[in-house]
């Protein structure tokens, strides 16, 4: 198989308390920090010639999409299959839509790097289901159980048969601790901190 580069990005931070709820579409936009975060998201991965942007169709992450594809002067490709999980629908659907839209996607990666724009729980299904063992996705976690904070970004490529992960932005701006939700855990707080913005360097 030809080499592929990819993206998985997780969408900036939304307003929280918004009133409609938070998994059904289309959800609360970017909080001014969001937009903030979604700007400096821009311009790593604008760097890094990314050719061409999918989002999910939630509010949050086609507004992050929007901010990266203007950025790198690329297109923007709304994708249902990587929207978040919606009520009624089964882990077991989600799973299954998630991983096609990826394989779509690796189909446009052919003609360059490809941004996706998506949740926290598509983003950890992906994770986990290209990682072969090498990567210890246990030493990733931030709010929610998440692999990446808002705004975050793992890249990841694949080499013949194999997906080399590695997580590679995080925003350096975080919601504050007084910034909480009905557990008591902030939204945008990580459990470990994990810098490796230079990895790819």
């Amino acid at each position: 198989m030809p080499d592929v580069t990819v993206y998985l990005v997780r969408h900036a931070a939304p307003r929280l308390n918004w009133p409609t709820p938070y998994n059904e579409p289309p959800g609360p936009p970017l909080s001014d920090l969001g937009r903030r975060q979604a700007a400096e998201l821009a311009g790593f991965l604008a760097a890094r010639g990314v050719t061409v942007v999918c989002a999910s169709t939630f509010a949050r992450a086609h507004e992050t999409a929007e901010v990266v594809a203007a950025r790198a002067g690329c297109r923007l490709v709304l994708w249902p299959d990587l929207r978040e999980r919606e009520p009624g629908e089964s882990k077991v659907a989600q799973r299954t839509r998630v991983q096609r839209g990826w394989q779509a996607i690796c189909a446009l990666a052919h003609q360059g790097p490809v941004a996706v724009v998506t949740h926290g729980t598509p983003a950890k299904l992906l994770l986990h289901a290209l990682n072969d063992g090498r990567v210890d996705l246990s030493q990733y976690v931030f709010d929610y159980d998440n692999p990446l904070p808002p705004g975050g970004a793992w890249h990841a490529q694949r080499r013949g048969e194999r997906w080399d992960l590695a997580l590679v932005f995080q925003p350096t701006e975080q919601l504050h601790e007084e910034n909480l939700t009905r557990d008591g855990r902030a939204f945008g707080a990580t459990v470990e901190n994990v810098n490796l913005l230079d990895k790819l360097e």
